[in-house]
Protein backbone atom coordinates (compact mmCIF):
# COMPACT_ATOMS: atom_id res chain seq x y z
CA UNK A 1 0.00 0.00 0.00
CA UNK A 2 0.98 3.60 -0.55
CA UNK A 3 0.11 4.70 2.98
CA UNK A 4 2.48 4.30 5.90
CA UNK A 5 1.17 2.35 8.87
CA UNK A 6 0.96 4.47 12.00
CA UNK A 7 0.68 2.71 15.31
CA UNK A 8 -1.94 3.82 17.80
CA UNK A 9 -1.88 4.04 21.56
CA UNK A 10 -4.34 1.93 23.55
CA UNK A 11 -5.26 1.91 27.20
CA UNK A 12 -7.47 -1.18 27.01
CA UNK A 13 -9.56 0.75 24.46
CA UNK A 14 -8.09 2.66 21.50
CA UNK A 15 -7.09 6.26 22.06
CA UNK A 16 -7.15 8.95 19.38
CA UNK A 17 -3.36 9.07 19.62
CA UNK A 18 -0.96 7.92 16.91
CA UNK A 19 2.63 7.02 17.66
CA UNK A 20 5.76 7.03 15.57
CA UNK A 21 5.96 3.27 16.01
CA UNK A 22 5.22 0.64 13.36
CA UNK A 23 2.93 -1.22 15.78
CA UNK A 24 0.13 -0.49 18.24
CA UNK A 25 1.13 0.14 21.85
CA UNK A 26 -1.18 -0.95 24.67
CA UNK A 27 -0.35 0.15 28.19
CA UNK A 28 -1.93 1.19 31.46
CA UNK A 29 -1.33 4.86 30.71
CA UNK A 30 -2.46 7.71 32.91
CA UNK A 31 -5.15 9.58 30.96
CA UNK A 32 -7.15 12.76 31.46
CA UNK A 33 -10.87 12.25 32.07
CA UNK A 34 -11.77 12.86 28.39
CA UNK A 35 -9.41 10.04 27.17
CA UNK A 36 -8.31 12.16 24.19
CA UNK A 37 -4.60 12.15 24.99
CA UNK A 38 -2.05 10.43 27.13
CA UNK A 39 -1.43 12.48 30.25
CA UNK A 40 1.52 14.79 29.98
CA UNK A 41 1.15 17.96 31.90
CA UNK A 42 1.96 20.02 34.90
CA UNK A 43 -1.47 20.81 36.37
CA UNK A 44 -2.54 19.43 39.70
CA UNK A 45 -0.75 17.66 42.52
CA UNK A 46 -0.37 14.35 40.66
CA UNK A 47 0.83 15.82 37.34
CA UNK A 48 4.51 15.03 37.69
CA UNK A 49 3.80 11.49 38.87
CA UNK A 50 1.39 10.82 35.98
CA UNK A 51 3.83 12.19 33.41
CA UNK A 52 6.69 10.15 34.89
CA UNK A 53 4.47 7.03 34.88
CA UNK A 54 3.62 7.41 31.19
CA UNK A 55 7.20 8.09 30.17
CA UNK A 56 8.34 5.11 32.22
CA UNK A 57 5.86 2.82 30.47
CA UNK A 58 7.09 3.97 27.08
CA UNK A 59 10.71 3.60 28.16
CA UNK A 60 10.02 0.00 29.25
CA UNK A 61 7.49 -1.25 26.68
CA UNK A 62 9.24 -0.20 23.50
CA UNK A 63 12.69 -1.68 24.35
CA UNK A 64 11.02 -4.86 25.64
CA UNK A 65 9.11 -5.30 22.40
CA UNK A 66 12.19 -4.65 20.29
CA UNK A 67 14.08 -7.22 22.37
CA UNK A 68 11.26 -9.70 21.74
CA UNK A 69 11.53 -9.11 17.99
CA UNK A 70 15.30 -9.59 18.06
CA UNK A 71 14.96 -12.83 20.03
CA UNK A 72 12.23 -14.11 17.69
CA UNK A 73 14.48 -13.38 14.70
CA UNK A 74 17.34 -15.26 16.38
CA UNK A 75 15.14 -18.23 17.32
CA UNK A 76 13.30 -18.47 14.01
CA UNK A 77 15.48 -17.06 11.23
CA UNK A 78 13.84 -16.50 7.88
CA UNK A 79 15.46 -18.49 5.11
Amino acid sequence: PDSVFRGRAFCTLPLPVTTALPFHLNGFFALPSNRRTIWEGTHGPDADAKTAWNRGLYDVLVPAFLGLLREAKRQWPVA
